[in-house]
């Protein structure tokens, strides 16, 4: 007898069942297990180290002859006596089978200990045992047998029975050349034969057993051989453990697994490739799904909708025999399944007549149709013929047949999309690279007003990556810019549909200040909804400084045109008026001689009557003749240095306001300095004092003196205004300017001063800004600064630095190349 194992457990679950003692033998004759009744009979501890029976027991062998109907069979037991002197003698049979476990992978020997010292509890022993293994046998769900030496069938289990489909009676004392002709026999009777007489062992090989009805089990059996004490084989045993289920199980996994491989590699191909490829990708595809299914012939048509016929557009192997289905129709069944999104098996034996003629036509056993579908519009198909061996696993895995279909009918949608997408996106980068090399900023905004796209004009104007710029609300509709309208207004309007325009002021990533145009548009789709926005920005920060220039300057040539013409028109009156001041000065000079002398000469003559001397003396009193000869050259005088110094201030403003000459010459820096600081007087003489340091060695100065003259008039009158903010509240005159020039090296250096209230260091970086003003609401435009900026850095090369402390004052300090903008 033998039996195959699990595990060890269960190897102990099962000697535990038996009264008897019963122990355990590995390979080397070492006891390496014993049953519960072992250890209490013989009282042996179950943790002791492996020992050898031998080493309790003493050894004896005996024959024993057993008749079995026909024949008789002598068997070897062995006698054993226990020779432990402190416990009373016993004797056993020794009765042993070989079992295999496997886990561990191992052969065992399981004796069984029968008590000799009385009959009757041998026999109930006996009788016991072989209810257990009659139980054992029955119970057990394996197929199960039992061979002499001779190959003759001994013991057989019902499960057996039913594994080679006969009867126990068939099969007992039957030797293999009496059950012969049954097929499942004949390699079973070989490997028999290698276990009697080889001693083989074979282990869990696969059988597969063709039964009467057509069904295939499959069985995983294991044999081995039965050895007396001798280790000569007395017989075989068999166990057979029917795993028809799982290899079913098995078999539909690998098919899955190897539709899935399909699908994976007919996905894999269409996604590495392009339409440009397109159909030698589908030959490929066709190629793939033609060996899987052990095809002959596959083909794929697709409906040409101006024809309204289903052409084939490739087929493989490419064949010279003309096979159409281009009038699918015509086939009526397979077209309304087709139509309707069902696949087809067909098998030439089981077709009507149209199908049928198909098939001898073009001599076909099996084919599979498969729709092809766009959206739900049935637009192709495939067909394969199979050849008699061809693989027809598809009809019983309907949804990969339909996923393989939804791939390749989505591979045809994709292609025409990727063509209409390729050109669209030609059409696209050519306007793509009009918009990046446009000099306005575009954006496109989505439904929600938030960036769907901006050019490089935009990044560079923010110093964000479109990266982050994605998503976001741009600065214009969330009021972080100087922009005229409420964005809450505005919104609702372009919902509407309607544009947006507005000038703003914006601040570029460098901190720099623009001006920008701005426009908004809604794009509207065919149905006329609106899907997105259309954003022009255009930088007008130079039109708006140029215009503003140009307004400033144009105010400045007509105030200048105004003063020249007042300073001529005043000029002239104040030319006789001085004639006249100096005639009248030369003859009130002349006439006071001689009424001195005249007076003098009547005073000395004594011979006047005394009337004549009174009356004289009243005259004088009454027009007070010496207070108006001592007084009247005087005030002469001061109108000679009035006159005098209202000439001065009519040629500055001459020279201030005379446009000058547009191309740069040699002009004297301090002369436009003097003339400057001479025609704003009105601006500062109130608040300040304004001193001049002047060095008279400071060379001419290569430049456009108008506008050298205008920068140094616009420092004046911001330091005029810092110096009234600061002693806004003072009665006293507490303001300084100071102007001082000098040469450095290859430039002329001038320094303005003030101690007004400074600049505030957080706004300082921003004064050069246009129309950056801190001044109150219409007594700045902002453009002062910038406009000195440009005068001074970009027209002449030059630099100009601010140095300030909050409260103190300020200092501005312009370096002009001497020799003009290269130095040379």
């Amino acid at each position: 007898m033998g039996k195959i194992f699990a595990s060890l457990k269960e190897l102990m679950n099962f000697i535990n069942l038996f009264e008897t003692p019963v122990y355990v033998e590995d390979e080397n004759n070492y006891v390496n297990f014993i049953n519960n009744s072992f250890i209490n009979f013989f009282n042996v501890s179950s943790n002791e180290k492996q020992f050898k029976i031998d080493d309790l027991f003493h050894f004896s062998e005996i024959k024993v002859k057993v008749n079995k109907k026909n024949h008789s069979e002598e068997l070897t037991f062995k006698i054993v006596e226990f020779i432990n002197p402190e416990i009373k003698k016993y004797k056993f049979r020794d009765f042993a089978f070989n079992c295999f476990v496997k886990e561990p992978y191992k052969n065992y020997s399981v004796h069984f200990l029968l008590d000799e010292t009385g009959l009757l509890s041998e026999i109930k022993f006996l009788q016991k045992e072989k209810i257990l293994f009659d139980n054992l046998l029955r119970l057990t769900s394996d197929a199960i047998y039992f061979k002499d030496k001779n190959g003759i069938y001994v013991l057989v289990n019902k499960n057996y029975c039913s594994k080679i489909e006969l009867n126990e009676n068939d099969i007992l004392n039957k030797s293999p050349v009496d059950l012969i002709s049954y097929s499942n026999l004949n390699e079973s009777m070989i490997e028999d034969s290698e276990v009697l007489n080889n001693k083989k062992i074979i282990f869990n090989k696969i059988e597969k057993v063709l039964m009467k009805n057509g069904e295939h089990h499959w069985y995983l059996t294991s044999k081995f051989p039965i050895l007396n004490e001798k280790n000569n084989v007395i017989g075989l045993f068999s166990i057979s453990k029917d795993i028809t289920n799982q290899k079913n199980i098995e078999i539909e996994n690998e098919r899955l697994i190897n539709f899935q491989k399909l699908i994976s590699n007919v996905s894999t191909i269409f996604l590495k490739n392009t339409y440009s490829n397109f159909n030698k990708v589908l030959v490929n595809v066709l190629k793939e799904i033609y060996n899987f299914f052990n095809a002959f012939y596959i083909a794929v048509y697709q409906l040409n909708e101006k024809e309204n016929i289903y052409e084939k557009i490739s087929e493989y192997p490419v064949t010279p025999i003309k096979i159409n289905l281009n009038n699918i129709s015509y086939y009526k069944k397979w077209y309304d399944k087709l139509s309707k999104g069902e696949f087809i098996f067909e098998d030439k034996n089981d077709i009507s007549e149209n199908e049928k003629d198909y098939f001898e036509k073009n001599k076909v056993h099996k084919l599979y149709l498969i729709p092809l579908f766009n959206f739900s519009t049935f637009t192709g198909f495939i067909v394969i013929h199979l050849s008699l061996q061809g693989n027809t696993w598809g009809k019983d895995f309907p949804n990969m047949i339909n996923i393989l279909s939804e791939i390749i009918s989505n591979s045809f949608s994709n292609n025409e999309a990727e063509k209409y997408r390729i050109e669209a996106e030609e059409e696209m980068l050519k306007l793509l690279r009009a918009v990046n090399q446009s000099n306005d900023a575009i954006l496109i905004l989505d439904n929600n007003l938030k960036i769907e796209y901006v050019n490089n004009i935009y990044t560079s104007i923010t110093g964000l990556p479109f990266e982050e710029l994605l998503g976001q609300y741009p600065t214009f509709l969330t009021n972080e810019i100087n922009i005229k309208w409420n964005v809450k207004d505005v919104i609702p309007s372009l919902r509407k549909g309607l544009p947006a325009n507005a000038i703003f002021q914006g601040k570029k990533n460098d901190g720099n200040s623009y001006w920008g145009q701005l426009s908004i548009s809604p794009i509207k789709n065919f149905h006329d909804e609106i899907t997105n926005y259309l954003v022009l920005i255009e930088d007008i920060t130079e039109k708006i400084i140029a215009d503003t220039r140009r307004e400033v300057s144009q105010k400045l040539e007509s105030i200048g045109q105004l003063a020249a013409g007042i300073a001529h028109e005043i000029n002239t009156p104040m030319q006789y008026i001085g004639d006249n001041n100096k005639f009248v000065e030369t003859s009130l000079s002349n006439l006071n001689l001689f009424i001195k002398e005249l007076l003098n000469e009547l005073e000395s003559r004594s011979n006047l009557c005394e009337d004549v001397t009174a009356k004289i003396k009243a005259l004088k009193e009454k027009f007070d003749i010496e207070f108006l000869l001592e007084e009247t050259p005087l005030a002469l005088k001061q109108s000679e240095e009035g006159i005098k110094r209202v000439t001065t201030i009519i040629k500055a403003m001459k020279d201030f306001a005379h446009p000058g000459d547009k191309q740069m010459a040699y002009a004297d820096i301090n002369r436009g300095i003097e003339v400057t600081a001479t025609i704003s007087k009105n601006e500062w003489k109130y608040y300040s004092d304004l001193n001049l340091e002047l060095d008279p060695n400071l060379p001419l100065v290569y430049c456009l003196i108008d506008e050298i003259n205008q920068v140094i008039l616009n420092m004046i009158i911001n330091s005029s205004h810092a110096i009234q903010e600061k002693y806004k509240d003072s009665k006293e005159k507490l303001g300084l300017i100071k102007i001082s020039t000098t040469q450095e090296e290859n430039y002329a250096v001038i320094n303005i001063s003030d101690n007004g209230t400074g600049i505030n260091p957080n706004i300082i970086n921003r004064i050069y800004d246009p129309f950056f003003t801190t001044k109150e609401v219409g007594k700045g435009t902002g453009q002062g600064l910038s406009i000195a900026h440009d005068i001074i850095v970009n027209k002449h090369k030059g630099f100009i630095n601010v140095k300030s402390e909050l409260g103190l004052g300020t200092t501005f300090t312009i370096k002009l190349p001497i020799k003009g903008k290269s130095n040379e």
